[in-house]
């Protein structure tokens, strides 16, 4: 599992969440979640606004190589 999907798994855990919370709140199928957090799976620039507002931070907090 790379750096990515560590990040962002540890912010849903910390806010206590499950992958289908934060798929309610994002938009994006469980699916899909599970395989951004492995690193199995491309994240598009939407799809990390989705995500970052879906936990409450910014896109930086969870994707910092990115910024």
């Amino acid at each position: 599992m790379g750096t990515k999907a560590s990040k962002l798994r540890q912010w849903r855990k910390d806010r206590g969440l499950r992958l289908v919370d934060v798929s309610d709140l994002s938009g994006l199928s469980i699916y899909k979640l599970s395989r951004i957090e492995t690193g199995f799976s491309r994240i598009r620039p939407l799809d990390r606004v989705k995500i970052a507002q879906a936990l409450g931070c910014r896109v930086r907090d969870l994707f910092p190589e990115d910024v």
